[in-house]
């Protein structure tokens, strides 16, 4: 019928471009990474341990916070707002960064 010619499958050697981009250290992102994995694992371990106690703490510390905030929206030198919103994103920052880093891959994963 036909002739089928097999060619070799050659694989492609990667430049050298793609091979300084490989090591993070040569990127310039070696110790910032280091610093974020290291806060990561830390953070994983302590809040790890206390989580069952952090969220029941946090929860409580937070219902106060907002009750708060409605007892003393009218004062005018009361930044009780602020606060409740200070803590309530700082606990939802903190809960976001241990659930969606990716300490390998360097990056949010979603």
């Amino acid at each position: 019928m036909s002739n089928v010619v097999q060619f070799p499958c050659a694989t492609p050697l990667p430049s050298e471009k793609m091979k300084q981009h490989e090591n993070p250290a040569a990127a310039g992102e070696g110790v910032f990474f280091w610093i974020i994995n290291s806060v990561y694992y830390v953070l994983v371990t302590v809040v790890g341990l206390f989580m069952p106690i952090l969220e029941k703490i946090m929860g409580l510390f937070l219902t106060f916070l907002f009750f708060r905030m409605l007892f003393l929206w009218k004062e005018p030198n009361s930044h009780a707002g602020w606060t409740f919103c200070a803590y309530l994103f700082g606990w939802a920052g903190l809960l976001l960064f241990l659930a969606k880093w990716n300490p390998k891959k360097r990056n949010f994963s979603g």
